[in-house]
């Protein structure tokens, strides 16, 4: 099926598969041919060589062939311009490709549309070759173009895009600006030593993620440790970058139903000025009181990205991933399944482990006038127990927390009678949020001492859920994961660059 001549025709078709005359497409259809094995070769005048998927429909002429206006511009195709095409058959499927965007707006629109974009990457582009420039429209009304640089073979110009393919995605981010950098700068130089360390330009993966417990996950390695931040997963099913990683920086693409802390900072500090108003105004403070108090209510915000230790695991389920509990407390997403956990190996742990780690417990209301001391011993006192009794709990013999990975500005769990509604948890004189501390051994290593900040306000809804309130949605969300095994779903593992 070589050597059939057309001329190029726009039509709106937002993929790069065409639409082929009336004469090839019969053929085609006669044959019982699905569109799934058909790639297209287009070769110009020039000599030059691109590679389209065929949309199964014809284009109603018998020398038209239908093409995307976007996708032809991408390619140099213009309208009315003649072409020879031959159908290629018993491809090579390919089940890596590797992309990077042509600019930094493409790359921008990748990031903002990730969690679409594995569903419809694959949808739209069935051929690959090097060089080659794809399109991907990830809305009705954006597009991104992408620059194929490898399709996971040498010994072939072009491949069929697998079903199930692993898509790279490199980055291509817009310059700093040079005051940025030198703002940022004077405020690491004001608030400590920043680490060098970012994610900028590491490999990235996107997974199903699912929050133990859960039966899919009932038959853990020996060692792993469900009480600590772990993520157990299959590392045959990750590129080769994550097989030599031991620990992941975590995050959740966020959905619908994604937990947020909509009470702002000046939300709380209003309304504990108004609550104490009649305090001050009856016991007068210094000036220097004031503005401690105005200091407390620095914005502090949860880390969004938390450290894990991988655990490869061969009897979980394929293409998904475990999230231990205090990690999916930590990532707000606890006895939740199906979400979507972009994973990229950690950063370097900070060299030295932080002396003090600070706690602040979260609170869902202000508290009354009775109940405010600022700067009295005898709150001192209870903060002062407090944390004694927090180094007890989370150094404890069985299971300390120094056996995990910890994150600065992490979420923590509920304790009872010590943070009833959970907390956050920063490195004293530290503000890098790439910060994190590698697990060691308590009795070889002095562990870092507590002390127990402000409290935060937060919203009811982001105060970690019970396992009571949760039972219903856990027994309906079960059966979800075991449809993602069927190969009936088409779900793409789509890694970023990043």
């Amino acid at each position: 099926m070589e050597n059939h001549r057309a001329t190029v025709v726009y039509k709106s078709l937002r993929t790069n598969f065409v639409n082929l005359p009336s004469s090839a497409n019969g053929v085609l259809n006669n044959a019982n041919i699905a569109p799934q094995d058909v790639i297209i070769e287009v070769v110009t005048l020039s000599g030059s060589k691109y590679y389209l998927g065929w949309s199964g429909m014809g284009s109603g002429s018998p020398r038209n062939f239908d093409l995307d206006p976007v996708v032809a511009q991408v390619l140099n195709l213009n309208e009315k311009q003649e072409i020879t095409f031959n159908i290629k058959l018993k491809n090579h499927e390919s089940s890596s490709i590797y992309l990077e965007p042509e600019t930094p707006s493409d790359w921008e629109l990748v990031e903002l549309h990730a969690g679409v974009l594995e569903n419809v990457l694959i949808s739209q582009a069935r051929a690959a070759a090097v060089g080659q420039k794809i399109v991907v429209f990830p809305s009705k009304t954006s597009s991104a173009k992408l620059i194929i640089t490898s399709i996971g073979s040498e010994d072939h110009s072009f491949v069929k895009i697998n079903p199930f393919a692993e898509i790279a995605v490199a980055p291509k981010e817009r310059e700093k600006r040079a005051s940025s950098v030198s703002g940022r700068s004077n405020r690491s130089s004001r608030s400590g030593k920043r680490s060098t360390e970012d994610y900028s330009n590491l490999p990235s993966v996107l997974k199903r993620a699912i929050s133990l417990p859960h039966n899919l996950f009932d038959r853990l390695p020996p060692n792993s440790n469900p009480d600590g931040y772990e993520i157990y997963a299959n590392l045959n099913d990750f590129p080769p970058a994550f097989r030599k990683a031991d620990y992941v920086a975590t995050s959740i693409i966020a959905g619908p139903d994604q937990k947020y802390n909509t009470v702002t900072p000046s939300q709380s500090q209003s309304e504990t000025q108004s609550q104490t108003q009649s305090q001050t105004q009856s016991q007068p403070q210094t000036h220097t009181q004031s503005n401690d108090q105005d200091k407390s209510f620095v914005p502090i915000k949860e880390n969004k990205r938390v450290v894990a230790k991988i655990i490869d695991c061969k009897d979980c389920l394929s293409n998904s991933i475990g999230v231990s509990y205090k990690l999916a407390v930590a990532l707000n997403t606890e006895f939740k399944t199906g979400y979507m956990a972009l994973l990229k190996p950690a950063v370097k742990s900070v060299p030295k482990r932080p002396s003090t780690l600070i706690v602040h417990p979260y609170i869902t209301q202000t508290k009354k006038n009775n109940q405010i001391s600022l700067n009295s011993s005898e709150k001192k006192d209870q903060e002062t127990k407090l944390a004694q009794q927090l180094s007890d709990f989370l150094y404890n013999k069985v299971s300390p927390m120094s056996l995990s990975p910890i994150t600065n500005y992490i979420k923590l769990p509920i304790i009872p009678h010590l943070l009833p509604n959970g907390g956050l948890l920063k490195f004293k004189r530290s503000d890098d949020v790439n910060a994190w501390i590698k697990p060691y051994d308590l009795e070889n290593k002095k562990p870092p001492k507590f002390e127990v900040g402000e409290d935060l306000l937060r919203n009811a809804s982001f105060i970690e859920e019970s396992q009571s309130n949760s039972d219903d949605d856990i027994e309906s969300a079960i059966e979800i994961p075991v449809l993602w095994s069927m190969e009936t779903w088409g779900v793409v593992n789509l890694f970023f660059y990043v």
